[in-house]
């Protein structure tokens, strides 16, 4: 499942639920893979007002993340 979010620091959110990865695609090109990640907590991400703040409070520091 694929979401392209309007905010200055997400380009592109996705989400593999076979696998439980949810890839987050900034503007400057980078890929962030956060594994073991739920399908309510992609939920949330795309809902969220700020797709960066939901990123930093909900993601980072909490999953394993394998930068690709």
């Amino acid at each position: 499942m694929e979401t392209e979010p309007k905010s200055s620091w997400v380009k592109d959110i996705f989400f593999s639920h076979d696998k439980n990865i949810l890839s987050v695609e900034t503007v400057n090109g980078e890929t962030y893979n956060y594994q073991d990640v739920e399908g309510a907590v992609y939920n949330e991400m795309v809902q969220a007002k700020s797709k960066g703040k939901f990123h930093n409070k909900n993601l980072r520091g909490k999953y394993t993340c394998v930068k690709g």
